[in-house]
């Protein structure tokens, strides 16, 4: 997420090489990079964070309970820059309010990010979402919005019992159904994106997701058509958004 002065990246969950590679295709190198934002703790959010914490200077930026977690499991100590969760926290172009979701990790944090004219919402890593941040994540410029699993597909998919039940818990993911209900209670007018993230290879489908989605929005009354829709992939970087 960037401006032309502020260069953010949220989390570093795959290689380092891969991660500069991507930049590289945007013009970008990591001597751009202001900072990078970690939301938890779990290895595929953290992979790449050990080789910038010893071959870069960027800033990286997490509340003091997901440190505590990433400096376990990286089983090393390093600088970094507490963030406040509810409070804003300035970083660059950016205000950047950190709000608690339902996971399990220590701390995990969805981000509400916004500068000057825009704002950008990113909640994944979830098992439900507290009704009590919708008013600050309404009418966004763009949602990036984990829509995990379809429950069919996961309940008879072949996962351990124990797994499911994880997934499916209050400290597990989004299901295409909530997410996209959630979604539909959200966006505005305003919202010019919507990128629907951390989709299971294994019990769920871009259709699956894209279905539910439609379906919420001609419940609540939304022009499914006139919002762009991005589903992420693990392994392509999305298409460039300008909002």
């Amino acid at each position: 997420i960037g401006t032309s002065k502020t260069k953010l990246l949220i989390d570093v969950g795959i290689s380092f090489t891969k991660i500069k590679e991507y930049l590289k295709e945007d013009n970008i190198s990591i001597k751009d990079i202001t900072g990078i934002i970690i939301t938890h703790e779990h290895t595929d959010h953290i992979c790449a964070l050990s080789n910038f914490i010893n071959k870069t200077k960027v800033k990286i930026y997490m509340t003091s309970k997901t440190y505590e977690a990433v400096s376990k499991n990286l089983k090393m100590d390093f600088s970094y820059v507490e963030i406040h969760k509810n409070d804003i926290n300035e970083i660059g172009d950016f205000k950047i309010k950190p709000i608690s979701l339902s996971h399990d990790a220590v701390d995990n944090t969805g981000l509400i990010i916004q500068d000057k004219d825009n704002k950008i919402v990113y909640i994944t890593d979830t098992g439900y979402l507290n009704l009590r941040f919708y008013e600050d994540l309404k009418g966004a410029d763009c949602y990036i919005f984990e829509s995990n699993h379809d429950v069919e597909l996961l309940l008879n998919g072949p996962y351990p019992h124990y797994i499911k039940r994880r997934i499916l818990s209050d400290k597990g993911h989004l299901s295409n159904l909530v997410s996209a209900e959630h979604l539909a209670n959200l966006i505005t007018d305003k919202t010019k994106y919507i990128v629907l993230a951390h989709l299971s290879e294994i019990n769920n489908h871009p259709k699956l997701a894209l279905d539910e989605l439609k379906k919420a929005f001609e419940k609540h009354k939304i022009n499914f058509n006139k919002k762009n829709i991005i589903i992420a992939s693990q392994y392509e970087p999305t298409t460039k958004i300008a909002i």
